[in-house]
């Protein structure tokens, strides 16, 4: 009959739109191999550990160095633009010095940052000086106009502390300042004036572009200071992030005893002048929560990202715990809304070393797919809203290794975080788009009687839990 047949087409209709909407808050995998031993064309080899930064004004993630095995360190300059991976500049033999071509030289775990001209800036890390020595590394380089140039920092590993310069480092935080042209470090693990080169450091050091030197903000050479009511205290391989001149912070580590690492679980904001906490606490290698009051657990090794709008927060990933009282890779993404100061688990569980699951195909879609666990992984938010994450190291079978796999989360991107001229023709389409999917419902379950609706910008309601 043919309300039969209207009722077959709507079902028809309705799972074609259910089935194209549903890649909203999933996995894609984008790119590369499944093995972690091995590499293609379009991507990077294998590593971790890599600095990295995001150009939002033109749309383009920065990615140097990393560790591709214990002992073979990368020293190349990528970039991911227009959906794939470029080579811009370095060799591709490992652990390189980088005297010999004017460049940086092979490292990982040191901190990049980008000014408003999209100049990349490299400061620290851990690799091999020119007379042969590996070890933290304490010089600032700068990316511009396709050629490096050493703008501040030695080029021998190993620097002391100093009132006048920051010590040799990895792991720290840095951003660059285009209204006072600097470019500034905070933390890291590294040598205290203590003498200690695996301290967890709490200094803050601004270097200036135009008279070469560098400025002790905050701190001092100690290492392994508690956070406070005001201020995080000493931290090293945290996950953080950076926009409209607001740094914020969650985890790491705090302190290094008896070669046993120590890390939090606390989350915090920085303005340039002033740290205000934001929730979570003080709590060394605490459990994380997967029921009732989510939230993660302490973590290291993990990146941070911020949508364009700055109200939600993702972490992805590192190691860190679970449930469980013991530490492992972990495969979760979580948000945190700055508005209400609260988390949401958007993927994973409290599963340590989960494998990943590739669909059949690269860029298909599966409710299944899934990147799995992996720490020093890069993760990066594109102006659409989906979060990127490449490489790290991970698990394949029952083998560790480093990947050179790329991933993506779509997200649901707030409107305002869209330029207005996206949001007037997004609201435009996007009611011509609804009001078009009510008439073809309508049509064919009533005919010819068209019914009219109005687009909801709102996003769909969710129980959020306060941080614990």
């Amino acid at each position: 009959s043919n309300a039969t047949m209207r009722r077959d087409s709507v079902l028809v209709f309705l799972f074609i739109v259910s089935f194209c909407s549903s890649q909203e808050n999933q996995w894609t995998w984008v790119m590369g191999p499944q093995s972690g031993t091995t590499t293609t064309p379009d991507s990077p080899h294998p590593r971790g550990g890599s600095s990295f930064a995001y150009d939002s004004a033109r749309d383009t993630l920065w990615m140097f160095g990393g560790l591709s095995v214990l002992t073979d360190v990368s020293g190349d300059l990528w970039k991911w633009q227009n959906s794939r991976w470029t080579w811009v500049s370095g060799s591709n033999v490992t652990n390189t010095t980088g005297q010999a071509t004017q460049s940086p030289g092979a490292r990982h775990q040191s901190c990049m940052a980008l000014d408003a001209q999209g100049n990349v800036w490299i400061f620290g890390g851990e690799g091999t000086d020119p007379v042969g020595s590996r070890g933290w590394r304490q010089d600032l380089w700068k990316y511009s106009a396709g050629s490096w140039t050493q703008v501040g920092g030695s080029t021998q590993n190993g620097q002391l502390w100093s009132s006048t310069s920051p010590s040799s480092r990895r792991g720290c935080m840095c951003w660059f300042d285009d209204a006072k042209q600097t470019f500034n470090v905070w933390g890291g693990q590294g040598f205290s004036i203590e003498g200690w080169w695996y301290a967890t450091l709490i200094d803050e050091w601004s270097f200036s572009v135009t008279s070469k030197t560098w400025t002790l903000i905050n701190g001092n050479g100690s290492g392994l200071i508690p956070a406070s009511t005001n201020h995080p205290g000493s931290r090293s391989f945290s996950a953080w992030t950076r926009q409209d001149g607001i740094l914020y912070v969650y985890g790491g580590q705090v302190s290094w005893q008896n070669f046993a690492e120590i890390y939090s679980q606390d989350i915090w904001k920085f303005d340039g002048q002033v740290w205000t906490k934001l929730g979570g606490k003080y709590n060394l290698n605490a459990s994380g929560n997967f029921q009732d009051e989510v939230f993660p657990g302490s973590l290291d090794f993990t990146s941070m990202v911020i949508d364009r709008a700055g109200r939600y927060l993702y972490i992805h990933g590192g190691w860190g715990y679970t449930t469980a009282n013991k530490p492992g890779h972990l495969s979760n993404l979580w948000r945190f809304d700055l508005t209400t100061n609260s988390w949401n688990l958007l993927s994973g569980n409290s599963t340590l070393m989960a494998p990943p699951n590739f669909p059949g195909n690269v860029g298909t879609y599966s409710p299944t797919a899934f990147p799995g666990c992996r720490r020093q992984h890069v993760t990066w938010m594109d102006n659409s809203g989906g979060i990127f994450i490449f490489g790290g190291e991970s698990i394949t079978g029952t083998q560790w290794n480093f990947r050179s796999d790329t991933w993506k989360y779509q997200t649901e991107i707030p409107v305002e975080s869209q330029s207005n001229t996206a949001v007037i023709v997004g609201a435009v389409l996007g009611t011509l788009g609804f009001l078009g999917i009510v008439g073809v419902v309508a049509f064919l379950i009533w005919g010819p009687a068209w019914e009219y609706g109005t687009r909801d910008h709102s996003f769909p309601s969710e129980e959020v839990h306060p941080l614990k």
